[in-house]
């Protein structure tokens, strides 16, 4: 993986999901996403929606220790297997080479930040980001999600700004299979649309700061 190029100090506080630019407080891609009603999970019961919450946690987790080569197949837990083994099988058939998992990158421009689950490249060398998902990729808005991290990336290594990224959902189902979804529309639209919400987010957040001055 090349080097990342001279920006502020990007820290994350795991307890909070929350990222900081030099000890300054941004959103996250998903966040944003959120914030914005891209990504809107307020019909769903609150105990289905945590379940699923904690198996994409879970699984996640599971395969982060599989790109670190710590997985224990015996402490996933049974009703999640079906789900790692889909990622494990995704990694050894799908002719994609890692170059990081778990890849923390920021905007200092936009101001924002996010971590993808998988940077590297495809079987016909086209640089990738891959991100795992254990539901619809649809109802994460991983389309806007995805092109939001690929305009990250080429922030963070400057050096990779010119070269075209292909973004794909990895969906993982119960079953042990997976299915790859790509995007292979113009992501500058999709850019385009996650900026309009950034700027939309960014300024009802200063609206409501500027009440309790």
């Amino acid at each position: 993986m090349t080097t990342a190029a001279a920006t502020p100090l990007l820290t994350f506080d795991a307890p909070t999901h929350t990222y900081a630019l030099d000890g300054v407080t941004v959103p996250s891609v998903t966040t944003v996403l959120k914030e914005a009603g891209y990504i809107d999970f307020s019909r769903i019961p609150s105990e289905i929606l945590e379940r699923a919450r904690d198996r994409g946690s879970v699984v996640h987790q599971a395969l982060h220790y599989l790109n670190d080569g710590d997985l224990d197949p015996d402490s996933v837990r049974d009703d999640l297997r079906g789900y790692v083994q889909a990622g494990i099988d995704f990694r050894r058939t799908a002719g994609f080479t890692v170059y990081s998992c778990e890849l923390r990158v920021c905007s200092p421009t936009w101001r924002v930040a996010g971590t993808l689950d998988l940077l590297g490249r495809w079987a016909d060398d086209t640089l990738t980001i891959a991100d795992y998902k254990t539901g619809s990729p649809a109802d994460v808005a991983a389309d806007l999600q995805l092109a939001a991290y690929a305009e990250l990336v080429r922030e963070t290594y400057p050096e990779l700004a010119d070269e075209p990224i292909r973004r794909v959902s990895v969906r993982l189902t119960k079953d042990g299979a997976f299915h790859v979804e790509p995007y292979d529309d113009d992501s500058s639209t999709d850019w385009s649309i996650f900026l309009a919400a950034l700027t939309t987010v960014t300024e009802v957040r200063r609206r409501k700061n500027r009440r309790w001055e």
